[in-house]
Order: C-alpha cells, then sequence, then structure tokens
C-alpha cells in the first residue's frame, strides 16, 4: 500500500523506489502484489508514462487514509513508550478533590510503563517548583508569563464565599461585613489567599480574624459546622451546596476568577509531554475541576 501512495504522490515507480529507497524492480513487485490481492489493475503503462486506472483512482484517496492511521497508530504507541521514568506532576487541589483517580487511570492506560510523582500544592509554590525544575508539568492558577514555559489554557475558574446552611445570612455581603466575620483561607504564597486578601484590600477592609489551612476539607468543613466563612472554586464546594451543607454567600463585588492552565518547561517539549497536557486537560474540562 505504501508504495501505491508513493507512486501516486512522486507520479512513477522510479520516483517511489527512490523515496523509499529500494530498487525499481521492488515498487514493481508491490504493486503486483497488491493488484493480485485485491483482484483489480491499479495502473495503465505506456513505457515510462503511468496513469491510474478507475479502479487506482478509487483506490488512492482510501490507501492516503489507510496509511494516516498507520502513521496514527505507530505515533501512539511511540508516544506511549517514551515515558518509562518518573513523572513529576503537581496539580491543583480542585483536580486533587474531584478528578485524580480519573486522570491516574487515564496515564495507567496511555503510559503503562510511567511512575508518577504527585505533588497537591498552591499556584504559588508550584511555579517555583516548575521553574526550579522540580516539577515536569503542573497546574496552576494565573501563572507569570514566561517565555522558557509552555501555558495551556484550560478554563475560567470562578471562586465564591461561602457559610453554613444553618445559618440565616443578609441578601447581599459587602467585604466590610466578611471582614468582620471569621475566614478561613488557604495560606500564602496561594494565588487564592492573594486574590482574597486583594479583593479584601481594594475595599479598604481589613478582616479581623483569619485562620489558615492549605486542605480544602477543612475550610469546608469548618464553613458547615458554623465556625466560619471561606472562598475556595466553585468547583470544590458545588457538591456541598448542592447537598445543602453550604450556601453560596451573595457578595458585592464578586471574587474575581482565576485563568487556570497546565504549564510545563518548553525544554521539555515533545510528544510525550505533550498528550500527557492533554489528557490532564481533559479530565479537568470533563470533570469541571478547576
Amino acid at each position: 500500500m505504501e508504495a501505491f501512495v508513493c507512486i501516486c504522490e512522486g507520479g512513477s515507480f522510479n520516483a517511489a523506489a527512490r523515496r523509499l529507497n529500494v530498487t525499481q524492480p521492488t515498487v514493481s513487485q508491490r504493486v503486483r502484489e497488491l493488484e493480485s490481492a485485491i483482484d483489480a489493475r491499479l495502473f495503465e503503462r505506456n513505457g515510462p508514462r503511468i496513469r491510474l486506472t478507475a479502479e487506482g483512482k478509487a483506490l488512492e484517496d482510501l490507501a492516503r487514509n489507510l496509511m494516516r492511521s498507520a502513521d496514527d497508530v505507530a505515533a501512539h504507541f511511540q508516544t506511549s513508550n517514551q515515558f518509562k521514568g518518573v513523572l513529576r506532576l503537581g496539580v491543583s487541589r480542585a483536580l486533587a478533590f474531584q478528578g485524580m483517580s480519573e486522570l491516574l487511570q487515564l496515564l495507567e492506560v496511555r503510559f503503562p510503563l510511567l511512575k508518577v510523582s504527585l505533588r497537591v500544592d498552591d499556584s504559588g509554590s508550584m511555579s517555583k517548583m516548575l521553574a526550579d525544575g522540580d516539577l515536569d508539568v503542573a497546574v496552576l492558577r494565573d501563572p507569570a508569563p514566561n517565555p522558557l514555559m509552555e501555558q495551556k489554557f484550560v478554563a475560567m475558574s470562578e471562586l465564591v464565599w461561602f457559610g453554613s446552611a444553618r445559618r440565616s445570612w443578609p441578601r447581599r455581603m459587602r467585604p466590610q461585613d466578611l471582614a468582620a466575620l471569621h475566614v478561613f483561607l488557604s495560606p500564602p504564597p496561594s494565588r487564592l489567599h492573594a486574590s482574597v486578601m486583594g479583593w479584601f484590600a481594594a475595599a479598604n477592609a481589613v478582616p479581623s480574624r483569619i485562620s489558615t489551612c492549605n486542605d480544602p476539607v477543612v475550610s469546608i468543613e469548618s464553613a458547615a459546622s458554623g465556625l466560619s466563612v471561606s472562598a475556595l472554586p466553585r468547583s470544590i464546594v458545588r457538591e456541598s451546596i448542592n447537598s445543602g451543607r453550604l450556601v453560596e454567600l451573595s457578595v458585592q463585588p464578586a471574587l474575581p476568577s482565576h485563568q487556570v492552565f497546565v504549564c510545563y518547561v518548553r525544554d521539555k517539549a515533545d510528544a510525550g509531554m505533550e498528550a500527557i497536557s492533554e489528557v490532564t486537560i481533559g479530565v479537568m474540562k470533563r470533570l469541571g475541576a478547576y
């Protein structure tokens, strides 16, 4: 089939032989074998000049598609075998909270020889680790532009304030209202902490009591019990809000949204790294885990 496509593209048996790095009789033999297999004549020969028969024209597009499919299959398995060591993967808490098992299962299928060293951390810490070469791939919020980094946009992540469903809350709350409450946040240098503190500062509001924890489960449980209010990506608290444990607080102005990216160092960009990033992005989009 490859010889047939090369003849079609090169216009002659000799051109196909040069492209395939074989002799012209070898190309002729391969064509005869193909014609015998499909019981059809593919070329009309008039000396050095050749012309596709009706059957040859009918086969041409199909043959090209088959060759492309064969190339895709080869590329898939070459990519799958490129990673046989350790992938140092940094993920957001939103992804760890919702979609980590699915991501690990897909990586297992796509890269069966791959070992994963997983880091769940904030974007500030993981940005530095990625730049220092301590991570291969990381899910980051609002990463700074960096010509050395490949940054693939995933989605906008909406931040929300929430509190216990057992309490009554005002219909609309301002930063000053929330500043008077016990606030539970992720610690600095997380992007979430910076965004919330910037939101307070823009309104000249100074929170009277801030506690921090890098585990969103703690923030959710503290808020659900009525001990505090907190802010997290909507995707993390969606289930708790839908189940009636938490309520989303209506605030004015709204918290700023974050841009979420999958990032890796451009020097490490290859088909395998590209495939890993696309698998990660696919899981995040499918589950809304950002």
